[in-house]
């Protein structure tokens, strides 16, 4: 099994595939492939994927097949990418909002006076 190729297209294996391709592969996640494009991006030292052609505007960006699946059997065994750094600078300013209260009352965390 872990040999097994699970990435066919009519029902041949390419040797890479674009962002659509690999959002399909992961169920339709488009979060979380956006998280292992920023991870191969930024950090390539992680591994997770292999991109011989980063997209840009009006461009595709293409993916190595054979770290498509490797990233899958990854995130089977438990693993996670990084996170994007929208999602840690919304988990940094999570608490730094005011609240409500019950009885409509507004109760400031985080506000210096």
């Amino acid at each position: 099994m872990e040999n097994q190729n699970f990435i066919l297209v009519n029902g041949v294996r390419p040797l890479v595939i674009n962002k659509r391709t690999l959002v399909t592969v992961f169920g339709g996640a488009t979060k979380f492939v956006d998280r292992l494009l920023h991870a191969a991006r930024y950090a390539p030292e992680s591994g997770w994927l292999v991109v011989p052609r980063p997209g840009s505007p009006g461009v595709e960006c293409l993916i190595d097949t054979a770290s498509a699946e490797d990233a899958y059997r990854r995130f089977k065994a438990g693993e996670e990418p990084p996170p994007l750094p929208s999602e840690l600078r919304a988990k940094s300013n999570f608490q730094k909002f005011p609240t409500v209260a019950p009885g409509g009352k507004t109760k400031q965390n985080n506000r210096r006076k």
